[in-house]
């Protein structure tokens, strides 16, 4: 998968605005995961983003995203739909200017 490079900047951009800059991690180096979401780059500009989701420490070293007995702590989906709606409202500002 090949993001935009404008639309990862502007994504850090926005979700460090939320998150602080601490709070958000750009991937630098290119990964062999796969993911059904590189599809829709090829039609649109975009960005992949990932939102740590781990309900604890001891989560985050022996079970796996998508382990069967992963517990993730749901209050990630609230960080998640802030950084998503700060990402939309600078992708939106941008194009009205």
């Amino acid at each position: 998968m090949v993001t935009d490079e404008g639309m990862t900047e502007l994504a850090a951009r926005a979700c460090g605005e939320v998150l602080g800059e601490d709070g958000v991690i750009v991937q630098g180096k290119p990964s062999m995961g796969g993911e059904d979401f590189a599809y829709y780059l090829q039609h649109c500009p975009g960005a992949l983003l990932w939102v740590g989701c781990a309900a604890s420490e001891e989560d985050k070293r022996t079970l796996s995203l998508h382990h069967p007995g992963f517990a993730g702590d749901e209050k990630c989906l609230e960080t998640a739909m802030g950084a998503l709606a700060a990402v939309a409202l600078s992708y939106l500002a941008e194009q009205s200017d």
